[in-house]
Formats: C-alpha cells, structure tokens, sequence
C-alpha cells in the first residue's frame, strides 16, 4: 500500500483551527506595543514571536513530512525531517477509535482520526487530518476487531443490520441521548460550570481592567454588592451551562450495528468514538450528594485506553438510575453489576461523614488560632489533616466483594459520595493480600485500563477473594492462549 499525504485542505484547516491563539498572540504583542510604559512592553515580542511563528509554519511541516499507510493488517505512520519516526499498530490489537472534527477541519471536509491499543502515547496513533473517504476505510478496517463477540445480543434487526457502512452517522440501537435540560444539570453537578464561569468572569474583569474601567466597576460594586454578587452568579452559571452545552450538544450513545459502544457529541468539535468489548475492562458509577438528592449516577466506562482520560473514559451526563441500568445491561450483558449507591437513602450518611472528616480539622484550626499559631501555618496544619481525615474515612468506608455469577469485581465506597468501580474478572491479572498475626487485614486486585491500576480494600470475605485468585488465573492463561492463537492465525 503506497504512502498517503495529509490532504492539501489540512494547512487551510489547521489555520482555522490555530486562529484564536494567533489572534490572542497578535492582540497581547499589539497591547504591549501600544503601552511601551507597562512591563514588558514591546521586548513581550521576544516570548510572543517564537509561538506565533511556530502557529505559522507549523502545518506546512506536517503537510510536508507526514505519510501514512493502511491495510488489513496494520496502519503505519510516519513523521519527522531530520529525526525521522516509523510508528506501526495492528489492527486486531486497536481497542478504540476516536473520529474528531474540529471546528477547522469541519469547514473543509476533514477529520481527526485517533486508533487506540492502550492508554499511553506510545501504543496511540493520530493522524491529523484525513478525508471522507480515508475516514470510511480506517473504520471499515478497524470494525471487525472492535465487534462486541460474547457480550453482542443476537437478533434479526442485528443481522439485518450487517451491511451498514462503519462510516454511516449514528447506527444500531440508541442507548441514550441528553436533552439540553441533561446536559445543564450535569454541568450544575459536576461543577464544570464553576471552572469555566469563573474562568469567564476572570477574563471580563481582565478586559475591564484593559480598558480602564475597573474603578468603574468596584465602585458599582460597592454601591450594590449584593447585586454584583447576584450578577457574578448567574454570568458564572450561564456561560459554565453554556459551554457545557456547546461542548455536549447532541450527546447519545449507541450500541452500533457492527456490535460497537458508539459514543457522538459536540456542536463546534464533533466526536465520534468507537469501543469494542473486549476494550472495556469494567464501569465506574458516582454519585455526589446532590446526584443522591435527584436521583441519577455519573457513568464511566474503564477502557482499554482510559489513561488518556484520568482513569475513566466516555464519562455520561448525570443520568437517571434507569438509564444507567439500561445501558450496563445493554454494554455488558450477564456481566452488568447492579447499581447500588443508596440514592436519597444515603444523604444521612454522606452528612455524617462530612462531619466526621471536617470536625476534627475544624477543631485543630481553632485549637492552632488560640495558641498564637500564624493563620498561614494554622490553615497549612488544618488541610492536611482535613486530607488525611478523608483519606482514612474513605478507606474505612471501602468494601470489595467478587461475584462468581457475574464474573465481576465491585469496590464500593460509602463516603460523603458514593463510588462504585466495577472490574471484569477477565481483566485482574493478579490479586495480593497483607497479612498480619496470620490473617488476611488488606486485599489489592491488579488490573490494567488503559495503565495498571488496583483496587484496594481492608474490608472483604476471605472466600471470595479464594475465589477471585482461582478465577484470575484460569483467565489469565486463557487469555494467553487466545492471543497466541490469534498471532499464529494471522498473516505474517
């Protein structure tokens, strides 16, 4: 298969999508300019200019040296001038596919194409910008190894079904899909809209200060600070839920006719990410207090690649309990773990476990004041103990039980929030205990999502973790077999 080219429209789309911090360079060198009085003055071009002109030249270089090449087996990559660099992936070992359209890119026909075997940079392969017609064969080569195999319902609209084209907007069964009433909700729970609303009201007061109005301001402020409050709230909420909702707009889930979890989203960058299942390791539930209050759980899938998303990858909106039942059922079948995070039940005890864990910072704070310590140093003393006062009441509050039925590891933590990370027998690799005067006291289940990672706990049953030994061995091996069998099958 001869090497491919960028498409010519990439440099025009890279541009596009460079414009906002080449406009922002081009306006803080023509501030400084402007006021030669204010530090740096115009010397800011010495830092300003070598990223502008990295923003400009940039797209031409990858234009120019990268070169690409698919085929049944394996997509190879290759970039650099002077360093050169050969990166090739197999395909029956991707685990995921991730098909973004920026803003720039959209405007050109043009995507982003991601193919994942695990969670670090070096096993994931970006090719920068690809057309239609690269797009449909990467995902039509890359669909039979990311078919679902024992978790995949049988059906006749399945089988009907088969010949959909992989790039084909949206097919199979729709999981789920947010309102814009979700997706406000979401930001209000997750507190997104506190970052970026706060990240906003900083930015308007930056260009009020520019302009010269910030007595202004603080004197309207004062004049009514209640008001000014009231006002700084509702621009917090408004642009946080708004850009909560440019982001996710148009979010569902789908189980694809090819036997996929699809997950689409975004109104300025499109997403389109593809997970087979023998990607998917396991789920995260969450709830906060105030999920418990209205009764709906966050939603993590631990996949395959999850390290590139801080432990858990294609985090759903709040969701209802029965929406969140729905879709484990439909991602993994028998293997779907209840939910069981105690809802509204579970308010009195999310109360208590904030008292607990922040009565005795509290106390120390004010024991540390009355005897002359400087605030500084109180307040240093205080968090860390507030931090390690959560850390042991979290760890008190875990509790990891193994179900031979389902084939799934649960650690469950009752704490002021309610988590439950559920793993896949078949992804433990190895469990550990420490002993103390000959009896167990703390079990570590190993697994690997993206990075290897574990589940700790000092509250279980001996017998189930007897059990999950035997059961991680036996799918060790077996997992060793097919791989070996896979490699001898496939073409050299």
């Amino acid at each position: 298969m001869p090497d491919r080219r960028l498409p010519p429209g990439w440099v025009a789309a890279a541009y596009l999508g460079h414009l906002p911090s080449i406009v922002g360079l081009l306006v803080a060198g023509a501030l400084a300019t402007a006021r030669p009085d204010v530090w740096p003055g115009p010397a800011a071009w010495l830092v300003l200019g070598p990223f502008l002109a990295f923003r400009l030249v940039d797209p031409w270089y990858e234009r120019l040296t990268t070169r690409f090449a698919i085929d049944d087996q394996a997509l190879t990559l290759r970039t650099g001038l002077l360093h050169r660099r050969i990166r090739s992936v197999r395909l029956q070992d991707v685990r995921a596919v991730d098909v973004v359209t920026p803003w720039g890119h959209r405007a050109l026909g043009l995507v982003r194409i991601t193919v994942a075997q695990a969670g670090d940079d070096d096993t994931r392969m970006r090719i920068p910008a690809a057309d239609a017609t690269t797009r449909a064969e990467v995902l039509r080569r890359a669909e039979p190894h990311l078919r679902t195999t024992a978790r995949e319902p049988a059906g006749p609209a399945d089988a009907e079904q088969r010949s959909t084209d992989a790039d084909a907007p949206a097919p199979g069964e729709l999981l789920y899909r947010a309102s814009v009433t979700d997706l406000l909700l979401a930001s209000l729970v997750f507190g997104q809209f506190a970052v970026a609303g706060a990240a906003a009201a900083a930015a308007l007061w930056e260009l009020i200060d520019t302009l010269g109005l910030a007595s202004t301001a603080i004197a309207a402020v004062e004049g009514g600070p209640l008001t000014a409050a009231a006002g700084a709230a509702a621009l917090i909420l408004a642009v946080g839920g708004g850009l909560t909702v440019l982001k996710y707009w148009s979010f569902e889930v789908r189980a694809t006719a090819a036997g996929q979890l699809s997950i689409r989203y975004g109104l300025v960058e499109d997403n389109d990410r593809r997970v087979g299942a023998e990607g998917i390791a396991g789920v995260s539930l969450r709830q906060n207090p105030l999920e418990m209050l209205l009764g709906r759980v966050r939603l993590g899938l631990l996949t395959a690649d999850s390290a590139a998303q801080l432990g858990t990858n294609l985090l759903l909106p709040s969701l209802p309990r029965s929406t969140v039942t729905r879709v484990l059922g439909r991602v993994l079948g028998d293997t779907a773990p209840p939910v069981d995070l105690g809802g509204r039940a579970a308010l009195p005890r999310s109360l208590a476990s904030a008292i607990l864990v922040v009565a005795p910072a509290g106390g120390l704070l004010a024991l540390l004041l009355s005897r002359g310590l400087a605030p500084w140093a109180s307040i240093s003393l205080a968090l860390v103990a507030l931090l390690l006062a959560d850390r042991l009441a979290r760890f008190a509050a875990s509790t990891l039980r193994f179900d031979p039925a389902r084939t799934s590891l649960s650690l469950s933590i009752r704490h002021i929030d309610a988590q439950q990370r559920t793993v896949l027998a078949s992804a433990v690799h190895a469990v550990s205990s420490a002993s103390a005067l000959g009896r167990p006291v703390l079990v570590r289940a190993h697994y690997f999502a993206g990075a290897p990672r574990t589940l700790t706990s000092a509250r279980f049953r001996i017998e189930e973790v007897t059990q999950l030994r035997s059961c991680a061995a036996h799918g060790s091996r077996q997992a060793l077999l097919e791989r070996i069998a896979r490699r001898r099958a496939s073409p050299r």
